[in-house]
């Protein structure tokens, strides 16, 4: 998951950083820093988003529509 598909994730959730961040077990600023770009994801914060979000098809169908828009018009 890239940073700007975590900001969209969090904001679809209705969710302040410091708020996704605590679901999560994660600080903060470990959040910003993957949403700025400014750190890669680690397979921790996957692991604990994936046991912590309820992701249903809605939440899928949007994330695979904005894998599409990045294909064709890479950040």
């Amino acid at each position: 998951m890239t940073g700007e598909q975590l900001v969209l994730l969090r904001g679809k959730l209705g969710l302040t950083q410091r708020q996704f961040a605590e679901i999560i077990g994660m600080s903060g600023s470990a959040v910003a820093m993957v949403e700025a770009n400014h750190r890669k994801m680690s397979a921790t914060m996957r692991a604990k988003i994936a046991a912590n979000i309820p992701i249903n098809d809605e939440l899928l169908s949007f994330f695979d529509s904005t894998e599409k828009l990045n294909r064709i018009n890479p950040v």
